[in-house]
């Protein structure tokens, strides 16, 4: 990978059902925040509590499928 497209910011998404977004969006007003930034400390979150834990990445793919 060029290293220049590497530092770039890249958009992440994914297909969510309307209750979610509907659920995803009235937490973020609730925060004052959007869902860009509610949704990268989420994911920031996770990762950091799992990312050198073979049992948190077992229990998370258990929880997953």
């Amino acid at each position: 990978m060029a290293d220049s497209t590497y530092r770039r910011n890249q958009i992440v998404g994914f297909r969510a059902a309307s209750d979610f977004t509907n659920k995803l969006d009235v937490f973020c007003q609730r925060l004052g925040r959007n869902r860009s930034q509610v949704s990268r400390y989420a994911l920031q979150t996770l990762m950091r509590s799992i990312w050198n834990s073979p049992e948190g990445l077992e229990r998370l793919r258990n929880e997953i499928f």
